[in-house]
């Protein structure tokens, strides 16, 4: 139901893998399976067809791809109504009256016969209902050449070799031509008349009362026949999956991300430059305001910070927040379509509630990964957004926002308000994130700060960081703590001139990206993070924090602070006693105004675990204890998601196979070939047990590293490269020393692995030489460390595999084939040789102009037909699949080299001999055997890494980003709905989406802003019941609606009357009144 570009891309590396695999798989079963047993010659001549039927498939395949999208795609296709239907593709209405005409099958269709399971599809004669693509596949086989008695027969007075490739190529081109021609009479076409027994049957007059399109008679074809294609489906089209993070082609942000630290940070600070461009007006302090300057009216607070203050407290009742979004287009959507809908139905505690849509939302930065580019923000973050909720008919992509808010809304019927604090609509307060400053903050500049809506949300600032006035004495801060985890001196003093501005009894939501009260914790840090942030909070606020939101984690915990049960709490509902943990006398009780710390990350981005953080953690300077009091999913499920790495992390994360490849391939590159190694391995552990065999090959892979470390260069650079990128990758949690234990332990296994399947092939290689599967010149034993080529008994003279291929043909196959071919070689040989009389001068003196013409282009055509049927198509399609044999003879030249005079050569460290052996012949070898190995160390290189990813997490509760980006879970996201009452207490509800649907289509219930025939025409996209274009494809089911995970009640701060006389005594709490 889409068109993902990401997944072409998969599915193109998916099939070329699958190709390779069947390529080398083939060329291994060609060169073994027909020495074992009596029928090896059938064997081997059946499977001459095998490289013919593997041309045919790709060039039949290639061809009806390239000639369905030649042929283009008619209006009423499904698949290009999908597309015109989501705004990709401008597709023509017709007029009454007009003849649509006929539609071009779909490519699949002469596939049916393969893909359905029956019988018919191994048919080789039309009339027995077998398809075009199996008539051209199966027709060689069709003349009972593969009888037993023909091929075991022995003649020896066969046809040519090109007699096979001729009848295999011609019933092809045959079958071609025929469905070529059947392609222009129409027969491949069907017509909107056509009708088919199970076709669905729809009246179109009750169809059009109905405000419905009947479907399309092709489609019901379609259906019919490939039943798993959906398509009645009408997804989003050009969408993006979830990041594939452990990509090569991330590298490029990794470089931004060094460039940012080392060259940016601390030499420019782009929230430096926000205030520059806002002209402030300047009054006369002394005449409008009063003797204390510390405090500003809010008049003047509104002219010093326009752009960045806002007086939400008439519209603040309900509000939303979400972090982390902009990732895959599946969760991001249904984040954006829950926070977008006017209600949403939750459930809690197996109870159904309804709770409103917030009339503003805050974003808590990471708006797009991985880095800020401008398609990553179109793709992942403003295109979820737009198919959510709409944007109004006059916005610009292009456009650049002048004046904000962008208000009233022109396009929008009864929009007649001038400011945010009258607008009806909801609003959008994003802060960039960490991802958000790779470039600079340049992307989020023009972006967000650039642009006045995000679908229907309108953004109405104009910096990084804002302040909001909320109902009830409530007030939300949210800071840019940039690259430097901290706010900088503008921002300290925007924040600090409005708590001056505040109330005794005020209380403040402090919105960061990063939660650092559980990094610092977590990792130990000597130098705690937000230093300006904490001042501020110490300084100025004053104990007015309630409540911190961050993001950055992609998932939900909650942190409330331990009480002493001794002392006085005024919020006993969101409390933890120290009785829960052992106390300690040097413990820090929190006190009745101490926040509240929430991570709320699920907007969008992959999941993180919470089973690898600590239950308990010490915040700020004084270490204050806190506790998880509950987390999102739970412990138990985040440990079982962490086991997944170990099936799953090589398969989902394919486009390392490149790095594990070429990676183990380089620690080995530099001790081939190992000349000798199967002899070695007859000597001392053939037959003698599984423990000898395991003692034999770890000593033989010791020796093997042992002699990387004293000679190797390549592999000794490789080996070191390996070592120092894992020693990068490990996390920087446990003590220095086990750090450096666990990465050398896990470049060991690396290494490992290198090695071990260095000495697996060496010794199948040499296996097929020693046993004859391979036939050679002469074949290769090792006597005391010795090489001494031997005569072959198998035979003589033959090369190779493909020559071993051919000569089966020739004395058992080739016969059948002259029965059929007849004289097909003495024909090409008459017309060669009329050809040639053709060209004679007294000949074409006899005839006039015209019959040159035509006899001097009969005659060149009869050369070519003749020098492309005697060219040896046949053995060199067959050397294709000669790896093995390719393999095995540049090893024994190799090898004939390094072991001359009966040096020691299993290990040769003597570069001189080296330089004797002929590098085409050296590299033909290396690149030949790297097939080989690479088939077998991806899978394995990529095993043990998943492992240790899945230990690393569950055993030492480390690598929580590098374990579960590998992963890329879009479920179990979540956003925060929160609440200030009439009492002034704050409600925070956590909404956990357990599932999120990864197939859509189209809402029938809903209609584009723009439409001029929509009923609704003028009415802003937030005002409709259902303002989300695409519903999961299956409807709303029960994995797919949201659910309460979390409930707090935070009170407002109470106030703490000092002693009288400026005493010392302990302070009075006092009770704050509802609002």
């Amino acid at each position: 139901s889409r068109n993902n570009r990401s997944g072409d891309t998969s599915k193109f590396y998916f099939n070329l893998m699958f190709t390779i695999y069947i390529w080398l798989a083939s060329a291994s079963f060609l060169t073994i399976f027909p020495h074992i047993g009596g029928e090896g010659n059938a064997i081997a001549t059946a499977a001459l067809f095998f490289p013919m039927f593997f041309a045919t498939l790709s060039a039949i395949l290639i061809g009806r791809f390239d000639a369905f999208h030649k042929r283009g795609l008619s209006r009423d296709d499904p698949f290009q109504d999908a597309a015109a239907q989501a705004g990709r593709i401008s597709a023509p209405i017709p007029q009454a009256g007009q003849d649509i005409g006929g539609r071009f099958c779909c490519p699949l269709l002469p596939l049916r016969a393969l893909l359905v399971v029956k019988l018919s599809a191994f048919k080789v004669a039309r009339s027995d209902g077998a398809g075009a693509m199996c008539r051209a596949i199966f027709s060689p086989l069709a003349f009972g050449g593969l009888s037993k008695e023909n091929m075991m027969s022995g003649l020896d007075d066969g046809a040519d070799e090109m007699c096979l490739w001729f009848v295999w190529a011609t019933c092809c081109l045959a079958n071609i031509i025929i469905f070529a021609q059947d392609e222009f009479a129409g027969k491949h076409r069907i017509t909107d008349d056509e009708t088919e027994v199970g076709d669905e049957v729809v009246d179109e007059d009750s169809a059009e009362d109905k405000n419905q399109t009947p479907p399309s008679p092709r489609a019901g074809r379609l259906k019919k026949r490939l039943p798993f294609i959906n398509m009645d489906t009408d997804g989003p089209q050009d969408t993006l999956p979830m990041v594939p993070w452990y990509s090569v082609v991330l590298i490029y942000s990794v470089f931004d991300l060094l460039v940012a630290f080392k060259v940016f940070l601390g030499r420019y600070d782009a929230r430096t430059m926000q205030p520059a461009l806002h002209k402030r007006e300047k009054k006369d302090q002394k005449e409008s305001e009063p003797k204390d300057t510390r405090r500003k009216s809010w008049d003047r607070l509104k002219s010093d910070y326009s752009g960045c203050l806002f007086d939400m407290s008439n519209r603040g009742k309900w509000f939303d927040f979400a972090a982390d979004t902009g990732d895959g287009f599946d969760s991001t959507y249904q984040v954006a379509r829950m926070l977008a809908q006017p209600t949403i139905t939750v459930i809690n505690d197996g109870k159904e509630e309804t709770l409103p849509r917030g009339q503003f939302m805050v974003i808590g930065g990471d708006l797009a990964y991985p880095d800020p580019e401008p398609a990553t923000y179109e793709h992942r973050f403003f295109r979820p957004f737009e198919d959510a909720m709409q944007p109004p008919p006059c916005f610009r992509r292009r456009a650049i926002s002048t004046r904000k808010p962008a208000l009233p809304v022109k396009s929008w019927k009864d929009s007649d308000e001038e400011d945010v604090e009258s607008y009806e609509g909801p609003c959008v307060f994003a802060i960039p994130g960490n991802h958000d400053w790779f470039d600079g903050l340049v992307t989020y500049t023009r972006f967000v700060l650039g642009r006045n809506w995000l679908g229907g949300w309108l953004i109405p600032h104009d910096r990084s960081y804002f302040a909001l006035k909320l109902r009830c004495g409530w007030w939300l801060f949210a800071t840019d703590l940039g690259l430097a985890a901290d706010i900088d001196l503008d921002q300290f003093k925007f924040f600090a001139d409005i708590a001056a501005s505040m109330n005794e009894t005020d209380s403040v939501i402090i919105v960061t990206h990063e939660p650092h009260w559980v990094l610092d914790s977590e990792y130990n840090a000597k130098e705690l993070a937000e230093e300006n942030l904490r001042e501020l909070m110490d300084a100025h606020l004053r104990g007015k924090v309630r409540l911190r939101l961050a993001g950055d984690l992609h998932h939900y915990t909650r942190h409330s602070p331990i009480f002493s049960s001794l002392s006085p709490m005024s919020n006993a509902k969101r409390s933890v006693s120290l009785s829960d943990k052992e106390p300690n006398k040097h413990d820090h009780v929190a006190s009745a105004n101490d926040p509240e710390l929430i991570v709320s990350g699920g907007g969008g981005a992959f999941l993180h675990g919470t089973h690898t953080f600590h239950k308990f953690i010490d915040v700020g300077e004084s270490q204050q204890k806190y506790k998880r009091v509950s987390a999102y999913p739970d412990e138990k499920t985040s440990m079982g998601l962490g086991w997944v790495n170990i099936l799953h992390f090589r398969f989902r994360n394919w486009r390392l196979d490149i790095i594990w490849a070429l990676a183990s391939f380089g620690i080995a590159s530099s001790l081939f070939p190992l000349c000798g190694i199967y002899e070695n391995y007859l000597e001392q552990a053939h037959d003698q047990g599984p423990l000898a065999l395991f003692s034999w090959l770890m000593s033989t892979m010791t020796s093997l590293f042992l002699e990387i470390l004293l000679s190797g260069r390549i592999s000794l650079f490789f080996t070191v490269a390996v070592t120092l990128a894992l020693y990068a990758l490990t996390d920087t949690k446990p003590k220095p020393l086990i750090h450096l234990l666990i990465s050398l332990g896990h470049a060991a296994l690396h290494i490992i692995v290198s090695l071990f399947c260095l000495v697996l092939i060496e010794c199948l290689v040499e296996w097929l030489v020693v046993d004859g599967i391979v036939k050679i010149a002469a074949s290769l034993s090792k006597r005391r460390g010795k090489w001494n080529p031997e005569p072959l008994i198998h035979g003589d003279g033959m090369s190779d595999l493909a020559s071993c291929l051919y000569d089966e043909y020739m004395t058992h196959w080739s016969g059948a084939i002259a029965n059929f071919t007849g004289n097909l070689t003495g024909h090409v040989n008459n017309m060669t040789s009329s050809a040639s009389s053709i060209h004679d001068e007294s000949t074409m003196g006899q005839m006039n102009v015209l019959e040159r013409l035509s006899a001097y282009l009969f005659g060149t055509g009869a050369d070519v037909f003749a020098w492309l049927f005697r060219l040896p198509v046949l053995s060199s399609t067959l050397y294709v699949f000669d790896l093995p044999g390719l393999v095995a003879t540049k090893h024994y030249k190799i090898c004939e080299v390094l072991c001359a005079d009966g040096a020691e050569c299993m290990i040769s460290t003597d570069l001189t001999k080296f330089l004797l052996i002929d590098r085409k012949t050296l590299v033909v070898y290396l690149c030949a055997i790297f097939l080989y190995f690479a088939i077998m160390a991806v899978p394995t290189a990529g095993g043990v890494f998943g492992t240790w990813l899945a230990i690393m997490l569950n055993v030492f509760k480390n690598q929580y980003n590098e374990g579960f980006s590998s992963l890329r879970i879009p479920h179990w996201k979540n956003f925060l709905k929160i609440h200030i009452d009439d009492g002034g207490d704050l409600e925070v509800f956590c909404i956990g989406l357990h599932r999120v649907p990864l197939r859509w289509k189209r809402d029938p219930g809903w209609s584009e802003v723009g439409d001029r025939d929509n009923l609704t025409k003028g009415m802003p996209s937030w005002r409709q019941k259902k303002p989300s274009k695409w519903i999961p494809l299956n409807g709303e089911s029960k994995k797919f609606q949201p659910e309460i995970v979390d409930h707090v009640r935070i009170s407002k701060r109470s106030s703490r009357q000092p002693p009288a006389n400026g005493g010392t005594g302990p302070k009075k709490l006092r009770r704050v009144s509802s609002c």
